[in-house]
């Protein structure tokens, strides 16, 4: 009878998923390349191809997804959230897309007074505008999200 309740964090960051104008006929995988891991799809982008592995039945499908365009977004992604890419998915016509990052959405950043109900506010307001941003980053790509406003 001696429970105790524990917390471990399997994931610090932010999942997105977008649904895409195109469509991947089958699911196209980008994730962080292990150390001495060998494999996968190759781009024209040696430093990409150093990082992460490419997988799809399709190698079509990954060349639509992943264009020069797409692999800059990915870095200002990274840049802008203080993250790592941890792996995304094209599916269908859905990007799902992981970045291991500090950056916390809709939640007040640490050391704000929870007493304080203008710095809450602000906090928060902060998280949603920075959200806004990293959306128009990935959606500045309008051949895989169609010119979306």
């Amino acid at each position: 009878q001696d429970w105790m309740t524990q917390t471990t964090t399997v994931f610090r960051g932010l999942v997105l998923r977008c649904r895409t104008a195109g469509t991947a006929h089958e699911p196209v995988w980008v994730y962080r390349r292990a150390e001495k891991e060998g494999g996968g799809i190759l781009t024209e982008n040696a430093s990409f191809n150093e990082r992460f592995v490419i997988t799809a039945e399709r190698e079509n499908d990954a060349f639509l997804l992943l264009t020069p365009q797409f692999m800059e977004t990915l870095e200002e992604l990274e840049r802008r959230t203080r993250g790592e890419l941890s792996g995304l998915c094209w599916q269908g016509n859905t990007l799902s897309l992981a970045l291991t990052t500090p950056y916390c959405f809709a939640q007040a950043s640490e050391g704000v007074d929870a007493r304080d109900i203008s710095a809450l506010r602000r906090s928060f307001t902060d998280t949603l505008t920075g959200m806004t941003q990293i959306l128009g980053i990935l959606f500045r790509n309008t051949v895989l999200f169609n010119a979306r406003k």
